[in-house]
C-alpha cells in the first residue's frame, strides 16, 4: 500500500502519541459506507476545495457539497484559497512527506498560474489569498528550517530561518509561527528577521490560526493531555484549557471566539467557545480519523476523514456530507 502523506510536521519530528492512534483510526474508517453523491455540472461555482491525496486530485465541491470539479494534482496534501475562487495547493511530488514538494496556484478551471518548488514543506498558510506562507524543513539536507512567503507569481522570499518551526498563520501583514519546543513567534511578513513578539507556551505547538479579532490568535499544544490557547496581540495567553484530546489541527469559527477540534484517534469532536467553555461535544461520530476542516460563521463545520467529508450543523448534528475519496486530507473555502 502506498505510504500516506501526513501534512503535519508532527508526523516526522514530534513524538506525540496522537499519530499512533491516527494510523489505527484511518485503517478502521476504510469500511465505513460513505459514497459519492451525484456530481453536478462543471460550470457550477466551487465553494470548497478538497485535497484527495490518495486519488491524486484536487476536488471542487459546491455549497451543497456536490462534486463539480476534479483537477489532477500529484499527492495534494494541503490547500488554501486563492483569488477568484482558485486555490493554492501543496503537492508532495514524490508521494513522500520527506521528499520534494511543489506549491501551485490553480485557477478555478484548473490552469496552473504559478509554481514554486520546496524540499520538505510541512505547513501552508494563506495571507488574504493573494500570497501564502510555506513552512519548510532542512532536515538532513543542511538547509535551515524556515518560513517562506510566496507571492501570486510564485516568487519565494525567506521571512525567517527558525529551527524547529512547525506551523504558521498570517494576517494583516504579520505571521505567527509555532515551534516544536512550545514557542510562538510573531514576525512581519516582509522583514521578519527580528520577532515583534515571542512567548514560551510549553508543550508541542502543532497548529496556529488567526483569532476572531485583529491581533488575536489560536494555538494548539498536542503534547500530553493537549491544550487549546487563546493569545492576545502581544502573545500573552488570554485563556487556555486542557482538552484531553488527541487533536493536532485547529478549525476556527469565522468571526467568533470559537473553534472546533477533532480527535485523530476517536470518532470525537468538540466545539469550544469563549474562555474555553464547551459548546458542543460529539462522541458518537459516524467517521474516525478526523483531522483538518473548515467552519461556517454559524458554528457548523466540515471535517476531513480519509474517505469522506463529515458535515456537522451549527448544533453539532449530522448533516449531508460527501464521500468517495481515496485519502482526503484537507479542505478550504474559496471565499
Amino acid at each position: 500500500m502506498e505510504r500516506p502523506v501526513v501534512r503535519s510536521s508532527c508526523s516526522v519530528r514530534l513524538h506525540s502519541s496522537a499519530f499512533l492512534g491516527l494510523g489505527l483510526a484511518l485503517a478502521a474508517v476504510g469500511g465505513a459506507r460513505w459514497f459519492p453523491r451525484t456530481a453536478r455540472l462543471h460550470g457550477v461555482e466551487v465553494a470548497v476545495w478538497a485535497t484527495d491525496r490518495g486519488g491524486n486530485r484536487l476536488v471542487g465541491l459546491d455549497r451543497e457539497l456536490f462534486v463539480v470539479r476534479e483537477i489532477t494534482v500529484r499527492a495534494p496534501v494541503e490547500v488554501e484559497p486563492a483569488p477568484g475562487g482558485g486555490a493554492w495547493v501543496l503537492s508532495a511530488v514524490e508521494g513522500d512527506p520527506l521528499g520534494a514538494h511543489r506549491l501551485i496556484r490553480i485557477a478555478p478551471d484548473g490552469e496552473a498560474l504559478a509554481e514554486a518548488s520546496f524540499g520538505v514543506a510541512v505547513d501552508l498558510a494563506s495571507h488574504e489569498g493573494r500570497e501564502v506562507v510555506v513552512v519548510e524543513w532542512g532536515l538532513d539536507s543542511g538547509a535551515p528550517d524556515r518560513a517562506v512567503l510566496v507571492d501570486e507569481h510564485g516568487v519565494a522570499t525567506t521571512i525567517v530561518e527558525l529551527p524547529g518551526v512547525t506551523c504558521a498563520a498570517a494576517r494583516d501583514g504579520v505571521v505567527l509561527l509555532g515551534g516544536i519546543g512550545g514557542e510562538v513567534w510573531l514576525h512581519e511578513l516582509r522583514s521578519g528577521s527580528k520577532p515583534l513578539a515571542h512567548a514560551a507556551l510549553g508543550g508541542e505547538i502543532t497548529d496556529v490560526a488567526p483569532g476572531p479579532r485583529r491581533g488575536t490568535w489560536w494555538a494548539l499544544d498536542a503534547a500530553g493531555e493537549g491544550r487549546l490557547l487563546f493569545l492576545e496581540g502581544d502573545l500573552r495567553t488570554g485563556w487556555q484549557v486542557t482538552t484531553h484530546m488527541q487533536a493536532i489541527h485547529l478549525v476556527p469559527v469565522p468571526g467568533r471566539e470559537a473553534v472546533w477540534l477533532a480527535d485523530t484517534t476517536e470518532p470525537f469532536a468538540r466545539r469550544y467557545g469563549a474562555a474555553g467553555t464547551i459548546e458542543i461535544e460529539r462522541a458518537d461520530l459516524p467517521l474516525a480519523g478526523l483531522d483538518r476542516g473548515v467552519a461556517f460563521a454559524d458554528g457548523a463545520v466540515l471535517l476531513a476523514a480519509p474517505g469522506a467529508v463529515l458535515h456537522l450543523d451549527a448544533q453539532g448534528a449530522d448533516a449531508p456530507g460527501q464521500g468517495g475519496f481515496a485519502f482526503l486530507v484537507d479542505l478550504a473555502w474559496t471565499r
